[in-house]
């Protein structure tokens, strides 16, 4: 109105949330675990809960594994993991970004639930980094985190290449990382990664180019790509390769 030029708006920077190198073995150690400073010194930004209905005491709050001795050998696992452990923190924090590499996570499954009591808002989460840690399945429920824009899974165990349809409501998924996984041996692997997640702008860091984006809208058109499209929407079984 005033005759000068509107800046066009920008995101604002990204704000991390690091839990890397911290031997975390189960995601609802997230809750507990203090985030690294940022690289200024100053601590991630945090809101405090005020509502007790949102959260119990901290005196409650304990690693899966202290509880373990207390649990049946048979239930321990499934215990650690189970939503009712997950005790929300006094505090939630504002955040874009996580990165809780390199560490010793198997199980996913509660990773959104996790995230939601973990963040102010889950939905502004765009980058998320699980690369090198023990993942074997990406369960239905990542699906949920369809704000994702950057996920780094590499370095894992993956090796059902169908769980790979579980990333498909990830609907702002650019870029994706699955190199050092049993999972990237898979005949066609690149091109099927691609052709099933039509999102993606770049795979194991490396861009996609016109020629890249032929051969998957072929490889999406052959009787193969067209097979194992559907298997994936609609599985019968697990499969561990695109063959």
């Amino acid at each position: 109105r005033d005759g000068r030029a509107q800046s066009p708006s920008k995101r604002p920077p990204s704000t991390s949330l690091d839990y890397f190198f911290k031997e975390i073995s189960a995601v609802g150690e997230l809750l507990i675990e203090q985030p690294e400073a940022l690289h200024d010194g100053r601590k991630p930004r945090r809101v405090i809960v005020n509502s007790a209905s949102e959260r119990r005491p901290s005196a409650e709050v304990s690693r899966p594994e202290s509880r373990a001795k207390e649990l049946p050998p048979s239930g321990r696992d499934a215990e650690a993991e189970a939503a009712d452990e997950l005790v929300p923190p006094p505090h939630r924090y504002v955040a874009d970004s996580i990165r809780a590499n390199n560490n010793a996570i198997a199980n996913i499954e509660q990773l959104p639930k996790v995230l939601s009591l973990l963040l102010v808002d889950v939905r502004q989460l765009r980058a998320l980094d699980l690369s090198f840690n023990a993942i074997a399945r990406l369960p239905a429920s990542i699906g949920q985190l369809d704000s994702i824009e950057t996920l780094r899974l590499h370095g894992n165990k993956l090796e059902v290449f169908d769980d790979i349809a579980h990333l498909s409501p990830l609907c702002s998924l650019h870029r994706l990382s699955l190199n050092g996984n049993p999972i990237d041996k898979a005949p066609d692997y690149r091109i099927a990664v691609c052709g099933c997640l039509p999102t993606l702008k770049s795979l194991d860091s490396i861009a996609l180019i016109p020629v890249d984006l032929d051969r998957i809208s072929n490889w999406r058109s052959s009787a193969k790509g067209k097979r194992l499209i559907k298997m994936m929407r609609h599985p019968t079984g697990e499969q561990g390769n695109t063959g």
